[in-house]
């Protein structure tokens, strides 16, 4: 077996207290192990993938194909339960609002024919966005046909970032 890659050296912002060198050991994702498991012990996974940047500097078919390819060496799992697609432009707070901010990442994703390359994929079960406000979900909704080709997204996923109240 090969060795892990070993970073001898961490930027810090401080010394450790007890001036002791400190080895980061990274696995290769190729020699990660995981157990067998029955059907009833499977887990299952969701991956959220999101895009950073104009799309017009990089291939975001190619990306999916790539991040589904690096989890597969790195887990060993061929078949996703929930992929999910966010953008760095595309944020919803909760709320009545209507968010249009990011209506072009949208706009792309149909264009692009991201979505399509995604729906196409059959390792990937369920399909679905993140912080995609009621106007993005339904501009998606409204271009995507009904008779499941390509597939309908299942899920939104939404990160509220507002203060909780203590009591939970």
């Amino acid at each position: 077996a090969t060795k892990p890659i070993e970073l001898k050296e961490l930027q810090t912002s401080s010394p450790p207290s007890d001036g002791k060198l400190r080895t980061l050991v990274i696995p290769r994702p190729s020699e990660l192990t995981y157990p067998q498991l029955g059907p009833k012990d499977t887990p299952e996974i969701s991956v959220k993938l999101r895009f950073y940047g104009p799309h017009d500097l990089v291939d975001r078919k190619a990306q999916v194909d790539e991040a589904l390819k690096y989890l597969e060496q790195a887990t060993g799992f061929k078949e996703i339960d929930r992929f999910l697609i966010g953008f760095d432009g595309v944020r919803w707070a909760g709320g009545d609002e209507v968010c249009a901010k990011g209506q072009e990442e949208v706009d792309y994703l149909l264009k692009s024919g991201v979505w399509e390359h995604m729906s196409e994929n059959p390792a990937l079960k369920t399909l679905g966005v993140s912080d995609f406000s009621p106007l993005h979900l339904q501009t998606l909704l409204d271009n995507i046909p009904k008779d499941g080709s390509p597939r309908r997204p299942k899920v939104n996923q939404l990160n509220f970032e507002r203060d909780l109240p203590e009591e939970l």
